[in-house]
């Protein structure tokens, strides 16, 4: 696999598989949470990827997460919203303009061509963030102002990350709630 490299190729190779390698298991962990079964009762639990976030990763995975996380990086499906911060606090419980900043989260997670295509994607494969339900698949009906201002009051504080999917199992994001600095 490596006949004809120099050491110096192999071994930046090797180390961008590890990395690669880690980040992919990182991002099954926080993506697809398992279910675990509590002592004092037989059913499982299912954990959601931001308590994953925010209770189960140790310093040095929380910081290889924030590594992958560079717009350089480009380890882990990461969108980053310009000012966020700031376009939530003007929504207020305003509902358009709650509706907007969904729709602006929605819009970078591809490349669609207005925002009508990205409303059908959405209504075709649903929507949840933070693991707040927006939009069932199939639901035509409008998303409830509830459930916006909670999935958006649930990006972790610490971290200011958030879980953006599209579908059921088909497209996940980490949204970062501001521009990203570190």
């Amino acid at each position: 696999m490596f006949s004809g490299f120099s050491y110096q190729e192999k071994t930046l190779v090797s180390t961008f598989l590890v990395y690669a390698l880690q980040a992919s298991e990182l991002a099954t962990r926080i993506f697809f949470p398992s279910s675990v079964n509590c002592p004092n009762d037989s059913l499982p639990v299912d954990k959601t990827s931001l308590e994953i976030i925010q209770n189960e990763l140790s310093s040095s995975e929380r910081n290889y997460l924030f590594s992958c996380l560079k717009p350089s990086a480009q380890f882990l499906p990461v969108i980053y919203p310009k000012d966020f911060t700031d376009s939530l606090k003007r929504s207020g419980n305003d509902y358009s303009q709650l509706l907007e900043s969904v729709l602006d989260l929605i819009m970078l997670t591809s490349n669609f061509k207005d925002r009508s295509e990205a409303l059908q994607t959405c209504f075709m494969r649903g929507v949840v963030l933070n693991n707040v339900n927006l939009l069932k698949k199939g639901n035509k009906f409008e998303m409830s102002p509830e459930n916006i201002q909670a999935a958006f009051s649930r990006f972790d504080q610490t971290t200011g990350l958030g879980i953006l999917r599209l579908g059921k199992n088909e497209h996940w994001f980490v949204a970062t709630k501001s521009n990203f600095t570190q």
